[in-house]
């Protein structure tokens, strides 16, 4: 019995039918169009940055200024204390705490772990 193998969706037809994700950018230099991208997702909403050390250093604080740079109210970054991150319930349970305690819309840096 042969199958035929549909060809991948596009980058639009994936959008359209995910349930979470509205909006992907990649490419070099594109972390100056992060406050452009929240801005669209999020108008007139408050952002903060979720990162752990490592990719606070790497990205998140240019994220943080570009928002900041681009006039949007951001709350306190949000740098999980564990230098080592891993897919575990107790860092979820301690963004999950700190979220609580204002509606800022979080813009994780990152990937793997701080993405999921």
């Amino acid at each position: 019995m042969s199958r035929t193998i549909s060809p991948p969706p596009s980058l639009d037809e994936a959008l359209h039918s995910a349930r979470e994700t509205r909006a992907l950018a990649i490419g070099p230099a594109i972390l100056p169009r992060v406050p452009e991208v929240f801005r669209e997702q999020f108008p007139g909403r408050r952002a903060i940055v979720v990162a752990d050390p490592t990719t606070f250093t790497i990205a998140g604080r240019a994220v943080r200024d570009a928002l900041d740079a681009a006039g949007l109210n951001l709350a306190e970054p949000f740098v999980f204390a564990a230098p080592a991150l891993f897919a575990e319930h107790r860092f979820v349970e301690q963004l999950e705490a700190a979220l609580r305690t204002h509606e800022a819309i979080p813009v994780a840096v990152g990937s793997g772990t701080i993405n999921d």
